[in-house]
């Protein structure tokens, strides 16, 4: 026989989702600096986020490990987005935002056939459902949205915010978080809110 054609054999599965992450960080990076360095900010801002929870005794059931990988993931649906629109300065058309908005769907496609990737997989599907039902891509309202989703969009926006982008310059972490407070119970999770101000505070000081 072969050698070429001798079966390969099996991979353990944790292995596999290694593998799988590190060949997504590389299309990411290869795709847009920009999202790749993002989504790394927002991954180590969500880790450092529950273990501040753990210390004062809450959110005791949650995985820093996963939600962290999460975040780090969320955007990694872009690498099918165009350059064009990935890129563009202005407000986009509604083909354009069409496009952009699947990302969500397309990274949850590549996470989801991983079994122990669950959780990772539908903090990647939803972190742009919106507390009051108005987000996409399945207009999930309040505690239908996933934990790990409303965590992460809220660190999301903040790093969005904050960070230098082709369509905005970056604004103070105070004037971010204010915009958030005033989001919380209309795009994000009221109590979530509260929680991710108390954490910055503790951040900083």
């Amino acid at each position: 026989m072969d050698a070429r054609t001798l079966p390969l054999p099996p991979v353990p599965a944790e292995q596999a989702a290694l593998e799988l992450e590190t060949v997504l960080l590389e299309l990411l990076m290869r795709k847009s600096s920009e999202t790749h360095g993002h989504s790394a900010r927002v991954g180590e801002l969500a880790r450092e986020w529950v273990e501040h929870m753990h210390s004062r005794s809450k959110w005791l059931g949650v995985s820093a490990s996963e939600i962290a990988q999460s975040a780090r993931y969320h955007d990694v649906g872009k690498v099918a987005v165009q350059n064009e629109i990935l890129n563009k300065a202005g407000p986009l058309d509604s083909a354009e935002r069409e496009q952009m908005n699947a990302h969500a769907r397309i990274g949850y496609e590549l996470f989801r056939n991983v079994s122990s990737l669950e959780s990772v997989a539908l903090g990647i599907l939803h972190h742009h459902e919106r507390w009051d039902g108005g987000g996409y891509p399945a207009g999930l309202k309040g505690q239908e949205i996933p934990f790990v989703a409303r965590v992460i969009g809220i660190i999301d926006a903040f790093d969005a915010m904050t960070s230098n982008r082709c369509y905005q310059r970056a604004r103070s972490p105070e004037s971010a978080i204010e915009e958030i407070r005033l989001s919380g119970g209309t795009q994000f999770c009221p109590d979530l809110v509260q929680d991710f101000a108390e954490f910055l505070n503790a951040r900083n000081t």
